[in-house]
């Protein structure tokens, strides 16, 4: 089993290889429709770090459409 600071750290990677190291904190920040308008750090600390993850490995994986 994988800790939630683990997971951080790979959506973390996930994010800094689509978007850049530059725009990784204000992704967190920013309000995304995929979560219903609220940003990717409320639902992390809600504790559905996997809704994050997942949705992250769509992007990666190019299951967006």
């Amino acid at each position: 089993m994988m800790t939630d600071v683990r997971l951080k750290d790979r959506c973390d990677t996930i994010l800094r290889s689509l978007l850049g190291e530059r725009m990784v904190e204000q992704w967190w920040y920013s309000r995304n429709k995929a979560f219903d308008m609220l940003t990717p750090q409320e639902i992390w600390e809600s504790g559905d770090v996997n809704r994050v993850y997942g949705y992250l490995l769509d992007q990666i994986n190019g299951d967006y459409l």
